[in-house]
């Protein structure tokens, strides 16, 4: 695969960068804005790694411009919003995905087809835990509110992910308990849906200094 293009729109210093990134990957061309990078016609489709709470502009950007995109998760900062993305892509006819990289691992698409063929009996119960060391720094778009950061939209949307994806069904959440940080964005969460699944445990582990 060649990376035609590259673009860096929201940083101070998105010219610098684009260009590095360019010459690091040997794209053909730099661009400071993501206009300008959408209408560039060797551009088929577009992967979208900007935060969290840029990922409906820049995507609503490609697709008027009939650009196919995949986008970094989460898809977008609330329901609403992943709902005009999703409805603008369908409109203008193109591929929109959002890049759960974790399930095209074989051993995943291994676990879903043993569900499937019903040879490790009937789920009652899924279970998961997911969290790394950061820094608290909430500047950074990890636990920055005006970024989309916080554990649930950073980490917990892997385990949303696999629970839809394993079972193949939309579970409700009936109980969350978390630590909401500055910001309002949380540092730890849980969560259980409303049938027997008790699924999600995410967290951001504080790092001693």
């Amino acid at each position: 695969m060649t990376i035609e293009a590259v673009a860096a729109g929201s940083l101070p210093n998105r010219k610098e960068r684009a260009q590095w990134f360019a010459h690091q990957f040997n794209a053909r061309v730099s661009y400071t804005s993501y206009e300008d990078l959408a209408k560039d016609p060797n551009v088929d489709i577009v992967y979208i790694a900007v935060t969290n709470n840029l990922h409906k502009e820049v995507a609503l950007t490609m697709f008027a411009h009939k650009k196919h995109v995949l986008c970094e998760k989460p898809t977008a900062m609330n329901y609403t919003e992943a709902q005009e993305m999703t409805q603008a892509a369908r409109e203008a006819g193109v591929f929109f995905a959002t890049n759960f990289w974790n399930s095209a691992f074989p051993v995943v698409r291994y676990v879903r087809n043993a569900i499937r063929q019903g040879a490790i009996g009937n789920i009652v119960q899924i279970s998961g835990d997911m969290g790394f060391q950061t820094v608290r720094n909430y500047a950074d778009r990890w636990l920055n509110g005006k970024m989309g950061g916080g554990s649930t939209m950073d980490m917990g949307c892997y385990l949303f992910q696999y629970l839809v994806m394993l079972t193949e069904e939309q579970q409700s959440v009936e109980e969350a308990t978390g630590m909401m940080a500055k910001q309002q964005r949380d540092e730890f969460a849980a969560a259980a849906s409303s049938s027997s699944f008790r699924w999600m445990n995410t967290r951001r582990r504080r790092r001693r200094r």
